[in-house]
């Protein structure tokens, strides 16, 4: 049997949408479809209604992965299918090839496929989907084999679960699959991807609700960063063929990630942070190098290291190549490094002319002697510069 949880939070009309479209799936085997609220109240007036094949829950604290972890506790299936409330099952074909990837490969306890986009995607929509396409992308081992899946389009074995496997509670922000992820990677390496078993993605974004899913997304990698002490990962370079708006727009994504992210590590005020990752990526152009790779070693959440995850990344982060933005950052660059040698020279001149009237260690007896140790000393300095200058010195 197949359980198909949805945790939903607000999207009374997407849900009906997506529920309607799981209904018309061609499976070999019965299927329930088990919807989770977010709030109790929410669950009350659901449009949807009890029956057969759906059932109404309400998770029992507010949350993505509290109603995840509530629905795989429900599920009477032998495989958890999750999917997200703001997607649509255009494949007739979707769950029962979720089904046949579990049946073909008995030692991998997860499998999950990639995101497409809506025919009507905004700009915003399209650089969040360009952002995930980079994550599994720079997760995947092979054509099949991925240490990252999407939550929208993942399913597992309820083994999983019974074992003692949960989604991270702590984490009720962006990308709060990983961590379970991950380590299930480490027990029993890589996760099976299905690059041919899409589901359409309608996330329906607008800027500021991009900026938001950046932010929040970088909140979600600090505390996995904070409970499990993963480092971040880099993103592969972005591929020339994007145009310059979707780079733009990965930049501001970056950007936003990073301030949550640093935020919610050092515990220190959003504004001050803001101001210093402003300040130190794109004035100074000191962008942190957080491609350091990790290993990590056997404990009690996960168990046996597979080598392949020595080259894992943990996050990513897009790095602008358009040829324009290069010239204007080498322009800016020189002409810091120039005002820098200036301050320098400045710093040296005024500091040697100081030198030549500082007080001296003998109090003089009368003028004439004052005069004659304060010649002697401003001969000595001329003269120690001059020997510096040739190198004598």
């Amino acid at each position: 049997m197949l359980s198909i949880v949805i945790p939903t939070l607000n999207r009374p009309q997407p849900l009906v949408k997506l529920v309607r479209s799981l209904e018309t799936q061609q499976v070999n085997q019965n299927y329930e479809i088990l919807v989770v609220y977010n709030q109790e109240t929410e669950a009350a007036k659901s449009p949807l209604k009890n029956s057969p094949n759906i059932k109404i829950l309400s998770a029992p604290a507010p949350g993505v992965n509290h109603a995840r972890n509530w629905g795989a506790q429900n599920a009477r299936g032998e495989i958890v299918l999750f999917i997200d409330d703001d997607c649509i099952v255009d494949d007739r074909q979707f769950a029962q090839k979720h089904i046949d990837a579990h049946l073909a490969n008995d030692n991998i306890p997860a499998v999950g496929g990639p995101y497409k986009l809506a025919q009507s995607s905004s700009l915003w929509d399209q650089i969040y989907h360009l952002n995930n396409l980079h994550w599994i992308e720079s997760n995947k081992m092979n054509a099949d084999r991925s240490l990252a899946l999407l939550g929208g389009n993942t399913s597992y074995k309820a083994d999983v679960f019974k074992k003692g496997f949960r989604f991270t509670e702590e984490i009720t922000y962006g990308g709060s699959e990983t961590p379970l992820n991950t380590l299930l990677s480490l027990k029993y390496g890589p996760l099976g991807y299905l690059q041919d078993t899409h589901i359409t993605h309608d996330t329906n974004l607008n800027f500021f609700k991009l900026v938001s899913k950046a932010y929040k997304q970088g909140l979600g990698a600090a505390i996995q960063t904070k409970l499990y002490g993963h480092q971040l990962r880099q993103i592969t370079e972005i591929s020339s063929s994007t145009t310059w708006r979707h780079r733009w727009g990965l930049e501001l994504y970056a950007f936003i990630f990073m301030i949550g992210y640093k935020t919610k590590i050092s515990e220190r005020q959003f504004i001050y942070i803001f101001l210093q990752e402003l300040w130190s990526r794109y004035f100074l152009r000191k962008k942190e190098d957080w491609s350091l790779r990790y290993t990590i070693t056997k404990d009690k959440y996960a168990g046996e290291v597979h080598a392949g995850l020595i080259k894992a990344y943990w996050w990513q982060h897009a790095r602008v190549r358009h040829p324009a933005y290069m010239f204007f950052n080498r322009f800016y660059w020189n002409l810091f490094n120039l005002r820098w040698s200036f301050y320098r020279v400045f710093k040296t001149t005024t500091g040697f002319l100081f030198s030549l009237f500082e007080p001296l260690n003998e109090d003089p007896k009368n003028f004439l002697d004052a005069l004659s140790k304060r010649l002697l000393h401003i001969f000595r300095k001329f003269a120690w510069l001059a020997l510096k200058t040739v190198g004598a010195r």
